[in-house]
């Protein structure tokens, strides 16, 4: 959700202001682009496209009483996406495949915690002690079902916290066979 952008006009000819909100792709208060029907005191940002942009808005009044807004530049940053982490199995010993969290976009570099749980569900979980990069490797070296997710952190913008899906990695014993039987 984009901040409003807002403009206080005062003094002049009267009380009668008519705005109009531009938008530049340099940083600069004039020569922007017209944007239809942003013609009140406030405008709200698209944010349909990831980029920088630079707002302003001209006041002016019947009379040639005019003035222009300084710019302010607003910046939108792609959501962070990441593809989703796959349920794996193995038997007892056999190494593991590492799950990894392969993310693009967002705002700043982010920072991983790993998690384990006994359920399907990313609350209630057991931080990895010392799992803080984008790639973690689960055991095989005992059987168990284990339920994995990563929390994903970002220093700055709107979306600063994301979880991974959860992977379920099950460990199985070999299986054994039973002894032919004659007779």
């Amino acid at each position: 959700t984009p901040i409003t952008l807002s403009v206080t006009a005062s003094g002049g000819i009267g009380a009668l202001y008519n705005y109009q909100w531009y938008s530049n792709t340099v940083t600069n208060n004039s020569g922007g682009t017209l944007i239809t029907g942003a013609t009140g005191h406030t405008y709200v940002p698209l944010t349909t496209s990831p980029g920088k942009l630079y707002y302003y808005c001209v006041v002016t009044q019947p009379g040639g009483c005019d003035a222009t807004s300084n710019y302010a530049e607003v910046e939108v940053v792609a959501a962070p996406t990441f593809p989703p982490l796959a349920n794996d199995f193995y038997c007892v010993g056999n190494p593991a495949n590492p799950l990894v969290v392969n993310v693009t976009g967002g705002s700043g570099t982010p920072t991983y915690k790993w998690y384990s749980n006994t359920t399907n569900n990313i609350t209630g979980g057991t931080v990895l002690v010392g799992e803080t990069t984008d790639t973690f490797t689960p055991p095989s070296a005992v059987t168990s079902t284990v339920y994995y997710y990563c929390e994903i952190t970002f220093p700055a913008g709107t979306c600063t916290k994301i979880y991974t899906n959860i992977a379920k990695i099950t460990v199985n014993d070999y299986p054994v066979i039973a002894p032919k039987q004659i007779g």
